[in-house]
């Protein structure tokens, strides 16, 4: 008998085993290749949903309120009518929440 032969032993009735391969190490199953994905969804931020670009934007203050950096970011909703415009002139998300918490602008669909 040849020693590289191996005897299958698997009682009857029952499966025989994964073939062995000459290393001894089991023969891997054939891969079955997984469907693509498909593309995720631009992610959109909470921000953007409750102040949408068509939004439009109405100053409650007759003069600017504010100091620094923020002060220039505010005089871009000066001649703004929506929240796209605003964000254009350099308005930030968090510069309409805070303003618009702060009562200085009110923001409607």
């Amino acid at each position: 008998m040849n020693e590289n032969a191996k005897l299958d032993l698997t009682p009857p009735g029952k499966a025989p085993k994964a073939p062995i391969a000459p290393n001894g190490a089991k023969a891997a199953a054939p891969k079955v290749p997984k469907e693509p994905k498909p593309p995720k969804e631009p992610r959109v931020s909470r921000f953007a949903k409750l102040y949408p670009n068509d939004a439009k934007v109405t100053l409650l203050v007759k003069e600017n309120p504010k100091r620094g950096a923020s002060k220039d970011r505010f005089e871009g909703y000066t001649g703004s009518a929506t929240v796209g415009e605003a964000l254009a002139k350099g308005v930030t998300y968090a510069d309409l929440a805070w303003d618009v918490g702060h009562g200085l602008i009110s923001v409607s669909a």
